[in-house]
């Protein structure tokens, strides 16, 4: 009877420390596995937050646009001042740049034809004041998409002009109180040097109009 009761303490013993085994065992990889799912749910976050190429392609993109932005930008800076009807883009306006913001012309490129009426009335305000504008026919070619010539679009504004690779123009009120029209026509082969002969151009014509102005020259065409 003895035995028999040694036999079942001993039996429930092993029971006993296979369930504390056991148990040990299922907790730690039950903690393993816990541990492998967190690390697998950060994982996941991590990469989530990575932009994918195609993400990094376009944001390298508009880094680019913004980039060109704030060039074009800066460009307007010259571009909407009050000289500049058309933009600086051609070789002559880049080369007449210091002389038409530091002698206060205005400059319009004929390639801008048919103009806004931004531009228009830009023509008109420095017509009506007595300003000077170079207008420069950088696109014959094109005009005549438009059964247009340079001088025609030019007489639109100052009343007559002749064919030329710049034309030079200024309104100027006569003593009589009407209005004249002084346009020069200048060919690139009769030029020596762009800026030296446009800056002449200009104080001569601004002479001429003043002689006009009080009456010390009555030869010019009136209007």
């Amino acid at each position: 009877m003895k035995k028999y009761r040694l036999l079942v303490i001993l039996f429930v013993l092993v029971l006993v420390l296979v369930f504390v085994v056991w148990d040990a065992f299922f907790s730690e990889t039950k903690t393993d596995k816990n541990i492998n799912e967190s690390e697998r749910v950060v994982s996941q976050k991590i990469e989530q937050s990575k932009p994918s190429l195609d993400e990094t392609h376009y944001q390298g993109i508009a880094q680019s646009k913004i980039e060109s932005a704030d060039s074009i930008v800066s460009t307007n800076t010259i571009v909407n001042s009050e000289n500049w009807l058309s933009p600086p883009i051609s070789n002559v306006s880049n080369q007449l740049m210091e002389l038409i913001e530091r002698e206060d012309i205005g400059y319009v490129d004929i390639g801008n034809y048919p103009f806004s009426e931004t531009q228009q009335l830009g023509i008109r305000s420095f017509s009506s004041k007595g300003k000077i504008i170079l207008f420069e026919n950088t696109s014959p070619e094109y005009l005549d998409s438009y059964n247009t010539n340079f001088s025609d679009i030019v007489s639109e504004y100052f009343g007559a002009a002749a064919e030329g690779d710049i034309i030079m123009a200024i309104s100027t009120k006569n003593s009589a109180g009407g209005v004249n029209y002084l346009v020069l026509p200048v060919q690139f082969d009769q030029i020596n040097n762009l800026t030296n002969d446009v800056e002449f151009i200009i104080k001569q014509l601004r002479s001429e109009a003043n002689n006009i102005l009080t009456g010390t020259n009555l030869d010019a065409e009136e209007k």
